[in-house]
């Protein structure tokens, strides 16, 4: 090692090895484990650090003890500190911290290094009552403020002396509360003695004081702002969305269940005063006396200011009430912050016990995926079984990952050491990248979809249907199951952590999620988060690929619930979507940035979700992960998804034989997607297909001049049915939608004044048309939504017309900002969706409860079943749809017929692009108005999907794993050049040669030029996601879905990946892109 450092040029590719010895290293270096043998390309040499020092709260009696013993300059400055504060405390702080307590059964561990029994560790949030007592041990004598402080300081102070001794010397530095005293000192502020002079007065004024409570709560600092009065003050600001308040204890009690109630999370800080807010205002005026006798200084490095969030002034440190009021005043953490990591090239070193300081940096927005490994704490947490030795060599050897400059001889100091001879680099021009397959085994007997609509129309109707299947066999073939780590999200009932447990014993690596304030990392296979923070995710992802833990199986139980939950309408279904839908939907977010074509299984389970027997309980809400489930693996075709529902709440409830069948789901290689246990038995999803034959005028429900209320009435499909109802039977209509029109008799000069294409326009020539027919039309602007307005609405028609007779629900969000490929969604696109079909229903069950209606129809979608690309938030809307009806049936007098309709015909479609695999299957017109008569007169029927083609070819073609990647094998029969509007140009590079060789395979077409358009082609989404899968194997490069839409033609395509690639290149140094370049695959 010590030849290496001394005798080698220093490279970009490095890697850092702790170890004791020759033997353990080659044991280590033989393991491959990237948890003990860290890798890393350096970007930057010589690069900038920033000190970060925390305060009391993570220390524990023995800390440190290890380096104490080990490091000589650490010692020594340990030592002296301690012997000047014996001045003024009055006690050796030795014994305190060191000192061998019977309590903590401290032993040496079975590799040689000093550490603490589990039950030692203490968190010093907690700080103890004024009792007057004397404590027996070092223990509960560390539990006093005034030998906590003091003892914190002493250690970062010395930490940080070590350090710098290293050649690791700070260009800036953030402290935490106490921490910014230690910051100070070392920028010569105040020296050595006064600041332990300082340090020790202080914590003495601190624990005479009142005793009080603190609580971090998860709202942002604005949020925040109307819990605070004069009794509860801010205390702290750790982030965007925490922070922490303190005051009396029966204040902060009564706001602790007042958040409760509001279901905002809160958690208690362990501790017995309040800093940080305005009960420490007594302590001000005597510090401000000791402050006179310390002689103060400008600052000589850059800190910042717990105060103000910026860089000290030196006028402010100099100012003895700058000290007074700092501890009461609010500490800025997540401002101060800001200012480090607007340096982009700063690493972030955590000088001090526990590794919060460094779990805020990480969750900070400003620190991006490439800055997490540059965020390092020194010193192992409380609950960590790890040698403080070890901790602080490991953050030193990844410092030099991130290219800060190490004192060689300063780290090996007087150790006599000695080069030895090694081996030269064998830096030989081999190609090492990886080809996809040449495979040319294709599969047999693939099903392939029915081209285009079934002749029959009676023939376009299904059921949805479970099916019982026989129970996975023990011997069932198993995945792919490598040693990469499995992503649990863990369930509070006890299921997730009795797979955890089987699967662990099987040898396998479980990294284990559970829902908390914010996201925070206990271990490295621990962590919590905000279940509806997308942030959280990203920052765990990013945690995850730095300590090189990237799962490949997902296990997500947070849709299994302990106790049935009951629909209580959109607070309830908000919540749950935070842990469901919106939970996978970020996650899969995070994981697609993170990896491209590795192949990755995510696991769904639930409970109370599916309604297989028709007589469960049922919770809607969480029906919106089956679309997350279809649509992810879509559009990210490296992602397998699969929903098991289950009709358990507990653990204990589980025989040993039905656990086995549960892991044996998540770990089969199993071509159903959608699965459930109901008593022991196993059951599948499917869909039967029933003729439904053209009714007669009787069998319809409709009434001559009957009043139907049509939401979503001036959209395409609600006008047109509203026609079709005015010319058959006269009827009287509510036509509600959100586009505000003109005032009627203003309608004339409207269309006179605007243009033909105007909307407005055509939506009032088409409400006159129907008027025309012998209809009589009310027009109510409204948000469907609402439940108040939806309540009027009905009213106004019963008022207006005495009566109504039917409810047709078809309102919906066609436009194109409803939709969009899952990587890109966000919130905002999700809630559009939500709002009609979700919230619309809950507010059209409320304003119709008590009307006697003879049919109440409800317009859901096929893509609950065929997903599509960009569908995703639309599919999970209508997926709540269909399950609301089955929830509402069960106890309503009226049951609702909620039908899965294929696509209606339109002029234009919002999202064209999208919908050439589905333009065959369109229904003109009259084709829909058809099956529209047909599901109406079906009876006792109460869900029904339209599918105008063979329903389970499409499935198989859409949704089966097996079914897809049997395609993607078999190359369809060679034809010739497609006759299209550009002319052949053929493939000027390699590259444009690469693509067009797969556009061959994939298209079935000989002769394919550089400007031909993928769509025109025939090429259509499901196609496409296995070219853009294939593009990503051959090129490895990240390419988005996204840019076969944007560049769908080969030239196109070729330059967004030839981009792609020198960004990477960017990224090397001159040899690598050397290599790189002489040995491309193309």
């Amino acid at each position: 090692a010590y030849t290496l450092q001394v005798g080698r040029t220093l490279f970009a590719h490095r890697q850092v090895l702790i170890c004791r010895d020759g033997e353990e290293a080659a044991t280590a270096l033989l393991s491959d484990d990237p948890r003990r043998l860290l890798s890393s390309q350096q970007e930057q040499r010589d690069r900038p650090v920033a000190f970060l020092f925390p305060g009391v709260g993570e220390q524990f009696v023995g800390l440190t003890k290890e380096l104490y013993d080990d490091e000589p300059v650490f010692r020594a400055m340990v030592d002296h500190c301690f012997a000047q504060l014996k001045t003024h405390l009055g006690r050796d702080l030795w014994e305190v911290l060191y000192e061998d307590d019977p309590q903590l059964s401290t032993k040496q561990s079975s590799q040689g290094n000093h550490t603490r029994n589990a039950q030692s560790g203490l968190n010093l949030k907690a700080i103890l009552k004024r009792n007057g007592a004397t404590p027996k041990t070092p223990l509960e004598r560390l539990k006093q403020t005034a030998l906590s402080q003091p003892a914190v300081f002493v250690i970062e102070y010395a930490l940080a002396h070590l350090f710098m001794q290293w050649g690791m010397r700070p260009q800036a530095m953030l402290g935490y509360s106490l921490g910014e005293y230690v910051a100070a000192c070392l920028s010569g502020v105040f020296s050595l003695e006064d600041a332990l002079k300082l340090v020790a007065g202080r914590a003495k004024l601190i624990q005479e004081m009142e005793e009080g409570a603190m609580i971090a709560v998860a709202l942002s600092e604005r949020s925040i702002q109307s819990y605070l009065d004069e009794q509860v003050s801010l205390a702290a600001v750790n982030g965007s969305s925490t922070c922490v308040l303190a005051g009396p204890t029966d204040a902060i009690e009564y706001l602790e269940g007042h958040l409760g109630e509001l279901g905002i999370i809160t958690q208690r800080v362990e501790t017995t005063h309040a800093f940080h807010s305005t009960m420490l205002e007594p302590v001000i005026e005597p510090l401000t006396e000791l402050m006179q006798e310390i002689t103060f200084h400008a600052p000589t490095i850059p800190y910042i200011s717990n105060i103000t969030g910026t860089w000290i002034t030196d006028e402010q440190a100099r100012d003895p009430n700058y000290w007074a009021q700092h501890m009461c005043q609010t500490v800025r953490f997540a401002d101060g912050l800001s200012q480090l990591l607007a340096d982009t090239q700063l690493a972030l070193l955590e000088i001090g016990p526990g590794q919060s300081l460094s779990a805020f940096a990480k969750q900070h927005p400003d620190c991006g995926q490439q800055r997490l490994s540059m965020v390092i704490p020194t010193l192992p947490t409380v609950h960590e079984q790890l040698s403080d030795s070890s901790t602080v060599l490991t953050a030193l050897g990844k410092l030099w990952l991130a290219g800060v400059a190490l004192d060689t001889q300063a780290f090996y100091g007087a150790e006599r050491r000695q080069r030895v001879l090694l081996p030269a680099y064998p830096f030989e021009r081999q190609r090492y990248w990886i080809d996809t397959s040449k495979g040319n085994e294709k599969a047999k007997n693939t099903r392939r979809a029915r081209k285009g609509k079934l002749a029959d129309l009676a023939d376009w109707f299904y059921l949805p249907t479970w099916e019982q299947a026989p129970l996975l066999p023990t011997a069932a073939t198993q995945r792919n199951m490598t040693q990469s780590p499995w992503l649990i999200f863990g369930d509070v009932s006890g299921i997730s952590q009795s797979i955890a447990e089987r699967l662990r014993q099987d040898g396998h690596t479980c990294v284990c999620v559970y829902a908390g304030a914010h996201f925070a990392s206990e271990n490295l296979q621990s962590y919590t988060i905000q279940p509806g923070e997308q942030d959280d995710y990203k920052a765990l992802c990013k945690h995850l690929a730095a300590t090189q833990l990237l799962p490949r199986t997902v296990l997500h139980t947070w849709s299994f619930s302990a106790t049935y939950e009951q629909s209580n309408g959109p607070i309830g279904f908000q919540m749950q979507q935070e842990r469901g839908f919106y939970s996978l939907l970020f996650l899969a977010q995070a994981l697609g940035a993170q990896v491209y074509e590795e192949p990755l299984s995510m696991l769904v389970i639930s409970n109370h979700m599916q309604a297989v027997t028709g007589q469960e309980s049922i919770s809607p809400e969480k029906s919106t992960i089956q679309a997350a489930c279809r649509v992810i693996p879509q559009e990210q075709p490296n992602i397998t998804c699969r929903s098991i529902d289950l009709n358990t709440f507990n653990a204990a409830t589980l025989t040993r034989h039905t656990l086995d069948q549960l892991l044996l789901e998540c770990t089969s290689d199993t071509n159903d997607g959608t699965v459930a246990y109901r008593h022991h038995q196993r059951w599948i999803q499917s869909y039967k297909q029933i003729r439904l034959e053209a009714p007669t005028s009787a069998d319809l429900p409709f009434r001559e001049q009957g009043v139907y209320l049509i939401t979503g009435g001036l959209g395409g499909v609600g006008l047109l049915v509203a026609e079709h109802l005015a010319q058959t039977v006269q009827a009287r209509l509510v036509l509600t939608g959100r586009t505000v029109l003109p005032a009627k008799g203003t309608w004339e000069d409207w269309v006179e004044s605007h243009e033909p294409t105007d909307a407005i326009s055509q939506k009032i020539q088409h409400i006159q048309a129907i008027e025309a027919l012998g209809a009589e039309v009310l027009v109510v602007q409204v948000d469907v939504a609402d439940q108040q307005k939806m309540q009027e609405t009905v009213q106004l028609a019963l008022k207006h017309f005495g009566v109504l007779h039917g409810v047709i629900h078809a309102a919906g969000i066609t436009s194109a900002e409803g939709f969009g490929l899952f990587q890109d969604m966000d919130r905002t696109q999700c809630e559009l969706q939500f709002q009609p079909k979700v919230h619309g229903l809950y507010a059209l069950e409320q304003a119709t409860e008590h009307i006697d209606l003879d049919f109440c129809l409800l317009f859901s979608s096929i893509s609950t079943v065929l997903g599509g690309l960009g569908y995703l938030a639309y599919a999970a809307a209508n997926t709540f749809m269909d399950a609301y009806t089955y929830l509402h049936n069960q106890s309503s007098d009226l049951p609702w017929l909620c039908v899965n309709w294929d696509t209606w015909y339109k002029e234009e479609h919002a999202h064209a692009e999208r919908v050439t695999t589905v333009a065959e299957f369109i229904m003109q017109p009259a084709e829909a108005l058809d099956a529209l008569h047909r599901v109406l007169s079906a009876q006792q029927l109460t869900h029904i999907i339209n599918s105008t083609g063979d329903l389970q070819a499409r499935v198989q073609q859409w949704i089966s794993t097996q079914s897809t990647q049997a395609d993607a094998e078999v190359q369809p029969a060679s034809a010739p050049r497609a006759n299209i509007s550009t002319d052949y140009v053929a493939a000027r590079d390699e590259h444009e040669q690469a693509i067009i060789e797969i556009w061959q395979k994939l298209l079935g077409i000989d002769q394919i030029g550089i400007y031909d358009n993928f769509f025109e082609l025939g090429g259509h989404s499901l196609i496409g996601t296995q070219l853009i899968s294939r593009l990503r194997q051959r090129f490895q490069v990240n390419l988005p879905l996204t840019a076969l839409f944007t560049t769908p033609t080969v030239a196109e395509l070729a330059t967004a990946i030839k981009l792609i690639i020198l960004e990477e290149i960017e990224q090397l140094d001159e040899e690598e892109a050397e290599h790189l370049s002489l040995n491309s695959p193309v």
